[in-house]
């Protein structure tokens, strides 16, 4: 019978409290009420601080310790087997439990909203948790024993403190949101007795970035993962038969997902908003591809659909803005109007011959898709190689193109034009193509034009007007580097990807218009151009690549996109004139050197998101007077403050594990470092060369 356990004497003694018991209960010295055996503890007084409880009780009934508020310690005898439902639920000041090795049984919701609860010891004797049991409580670990078989419905839910948990292989089931909303727990490993992976387990697990899936699970049910925003791996084990809806729904770190071939279907919504996809192979085997699968995966590049897809549902790719092609094999037999809805403006939706007029019909292609054969898609290369030009044909002013005038691959030795339009029907200017021609100085470029190799016009130092197809997608490693005398560029919203070292040393360059939808651009893209003073950022960007605007003399403000996560080695070093920068709540990480010598900067906000400071990061920033640095940041590297000759204040919070040597050297107007009240020994250690700088806060102060 429910609420009733079974003890030695073979008497049941009921967890469960009725009037009558209220009614006939006997009171201890402290106004506890206890059954007239003394065997049952009913109810205690509502002011009670520290309570031990009496050696005779074998049950604590249900809500005996509800809402006790200023309980902190309890003391539960030897004799105790049971704990009853809500039992000490809500105690919002307990801090510590012991439960001795003759409880067998927690109940439902015992310790839920015990939110000062830090630490509890669960014996070996027990063999029952309810669902519930810790919900909302304070606990940073836990450790449960091997009498345990199952964790039940909404265990630990909400235990924002929890940070590992080990769960022993007796276990065979997790049940259902029982880790939701952990949200500091960082790894799990699931053992090899479960093998399914209930609805919501882990769901809002915010810090989870490891977890180890055994080959025996075969399900993982609806929102299993959903908004876990630090996972960044995971590996679903050939036992998976199938995934449910929402499975990683808004894990916006995932880079890397292994999908197996046992699955059949990829379902609603499985990778829906995965920002961090850039790759997806998906094995042969699968059959249908859920609506809004890959919905709003915004840096998707690539995608490989094997031969076994017969089926691709509504939205199955919405918002993949950075999905430029994709290859549909034959097999698939029907395709919603709307799977490719707001990917790439342009994508090339590459199909077989004899499926061309067929899915042409289901996409209701218009001007934004272009479908092309899939068997001429290795004809469209950059790459120029020496068959290439053996094959080559020529125009009239000796210029090669292929033969079938898609590619311009070279112009000759001697071209001395100032003024050349590429051929109307042109796909591809190959790598290298225009390289070093100090004639040129206007470009007149087709609007079929769709790639731009690397390096096509490094080195033309007189090029000074060039128009970028509104179809382009990419451009190139090094594509207008050294072009000494171009002065405006607008990048059209047609380009997903801007190549390493694009625009490196245009020291005439002004202004760069950079549209929406670019969502990738390379490291050193803009270095060195000294005259660079104005820039829009995409809303799309991902991170601020190694040396992206190093040496941009003329730059003096930017707006970084709120969608960028990391700012990286040299970004905007020597940018002498930047005065002013606000870092948004997306950036986790500022890099080595990342604004070293930028003397302007008197202001700045870090992202109170941002967990890292970089080795000399802001370096030389010597007109920097105060500094706040945030609540989640655990590293600041050497010398990352290192002659800021101005600097004044700096507010430090007590998450700093870790603060590199000479972090301050030359800092010689610093006078205060102001600390969180408790933490001076701390920082002694970390600061020895400061310690008369310390002033402690009675708390984490906001910026100044």
């Amino acid at each position: 019978m429910e609420n009733e356990f079974e003890i030695d004497d073979n008497v049941k003694l009921s967890t469960k409290v009725t009037e009558e018991d209220l009614e006939n209960a006997v009171e201890d010295e402290f106004g506890a009420k206890y059954s007239p055996d003394w065997k049952r503890l009913i109810r205690v007084p509502q002011n009670i601080e520290n309570y031990e409880i009496k050696e005779t009780t074998q049950v604590i009934c249900n809500w005996a310790f509800h809402r006790r508020i200023f309980l902190k310690s309890v003391v539960i005898p030897l004799s105790v087997t049971t704990i009853g439902e809500n039992s000490f639920r809500s105690c919002s000041s307990l801090s510590k439990v012991n439960l001795p090795s003759s409880v067998t049984s927690i109940g439902y919701a015992a310790f839920s909203d015990c939110s000062s609860l830090l630490s509890i010891t669960i014996p070996s004797s027990v063999t029952s948790i309810g669902n519930s049991a810790f919900s909302g409580s304070s606990l940073t670990s836990i450790e449960i024993p091997s009498s345990v078989t199952t964790i039940e419905n909404n265990t630990f839910f909400a235990c924002h403190r929890l940070t590992s948990i080990e769960i022993p292989s007796s276990v065979s089931r997790i049940g259902t949101s029982a880790f939701e909303s952990c949200s500091s727990l960082t790894s799990i490993e699931i053992p090899s007795s479960v093998t399914t992976i209930e609805k919501r387990t882990f769901a809002y697990c915010n810090s989870l970035n490891s977890v180890k899936i055994p080959s025996s699970v075969n399900v993982i049910e609806d929102y299993a993962f959903e908004l876990c925003l630090s996972l960044s791996s995971v590996d679903i084990p050939r036992s998976v038969q199938s995934i449910g809806l929402h499975v990683f729904e808004g894990c916006k770190s995932l880079t890397n997902i292994n999908i197996p071939s046992s699955l059949k279907t990829i379902s609603y919504s499985a990778f829906d908003g995965c920002t961090s996809l850039r790759r997806i192979k998906i094995p042969y085997g699968i059959t249908s591809i859920g609506a809004a699968a890959f919905r709003g995966c915004v840096f998707l590049e690539s995608i490989e659909i094997p031969a076994s897809v017969t089926f691709i549902d509504g939205w199955a790719f919405d918002g993949c803005s950075s999905l430029v092609s994709i290859k549909i094999p034959s097999s698939v037999t029907c395709i919603s109007k709307f799977a490719l809805q707001d990917t790439s403006p342009h994508i090339r939706v590459a199909v077989s011959a004899d499926a061309i007029n067929r899915l042409s019909s289901m996409l209701q292609i218009d001007d934004r898709y272009k479908l092309v054969n899939i068997n001429n898609e290795d004809a469209l290369s950059a790459e120029v190689t020496v068959k290439d030009l053996k094959n080559a044909i020529t125009d009239e002013f000796g210029v090669k193109y292929s033969s079938d005038w898609k590619r311009l691959l070279q112009i000759p030795k001697g071209f001395n034009y100032e003024r050349y339009k590429v051929k109307s029907g042109t796909l591809v200017i190959g790598n290298n193509a225009f390289r070093c021609c100090g004639s040129i100085i206007d470009i007149v470029m087709p609007s079929s034009v769709i790639t731009i190799g690397n390096n096509a016009f490094s080195g033309c130092s007189s090029l000074k007007n060039i128009e970028i197809s509104e179809h382009v997608t990419k451009i190139g490693d090094g594509v207008f580097e050294a072009c000494t005398s171009l002065t405006r560029v607008k990048i059209p919203y047609s380009v997903v990807s801007i190549g390493k070292n694009a625009f490196k040393w245009c020291t005439s360059l002004t202004r760069v218009e950079i549209r929406s939808y670019t969502i990738k651009i390379g490291s050193g893209a803009f270095e060195n151009c000294s005259s660079l003073a104005d820039i829009n950022f995409p809303g799309y960007l991902a991170e601020i690549g190694d040396r992206m605007f190093k040496g941009c003399l003329s730059l003096a403000s930017i707006t970084i996109p709120p969608n960028v996560i990391s700012i990286g080695y040299k970004a905007f070093s020597n940018c002498i004139s930047l005065d002013k920068i606000k870092i948004p709540p997306s950036v986790k990480k500022i890099g080595y050197y990342a604004f070293e010598n930028c003397q302007s900067i008197s202001h700045l906000i870090i992202s109170p998101d941002t967990t890292s400071i970089g080795k000399k990061a802001f370096r030389g920033c010597s007109s920097l007077s105060n500094i706040w640095i945030p609540p989640k940041v655990t590293c600041i590297g050497e010398m990352a403050f290192s002659l800021c000759l101005s600097l004044a204040h700096i507010d430090i919070s007590s998450s700093i594990i870790s603060i590199g040597k000479d972090v301050f050297h030359e800092c010689m107007s610093l006078t205060r470092i102001k600390i969180p009240a408790g933490t001076r020994e701390k920082f002694e250690k970390m600061l020895p060369d400061y310690k008369d700088k310390l002033v402690e806060s009675g708390k984490d102060d906001l910026p100044f």
